[in-house]
């Protein structure tokens, strides 16, 4: 897992992701830690708490500028393989997101 300090130097390079990608209207993370990330990055941004954010699969937040947080479990080996995620679930959540956009 990234380290403290690590997240935070993303920090910049996210907010600069944000300003070239102006169309963004879901943001879909892939784990806890980028889920927090992005709910800490808001909190810093707007400087305002964000409470009930808790990350879940297929969980989803309205952020303060109206984009839309979307939680999934990450599809990494430890995950597939306890079954917490399959190609299923996973497929299933990306359609469920991109119906939405529609």
């Amino acid at each position: 897992k990234p380290t403290s300090l690590e997240l935070k130097n993303c920090y910049y390079f996210f907010r600069e992701e944000l300003n070239y990608l102006k169309n963004v209207k879901t943001i879909l993370t892939l784990g806890k830690v980028a889920f927090d990330s992005i709910v800490n990055f808001y909190k810093k941004q707007f400087n305002i708490e964000l409470k009930g954010y808790k990350f879940a699969h297929g969980a989803e937040f309205v952020l303060p500028d109206k984009k839309k947080l979307v939680g999934c479990y990450h599809p990494s080996p430890r995950n597939v393989n306890t079954g917490r995620i399959d190609k299923k679930k996973f497929i299933s959540l990306i359609k469920k997101v991109l119906n939405k956009l529609k």
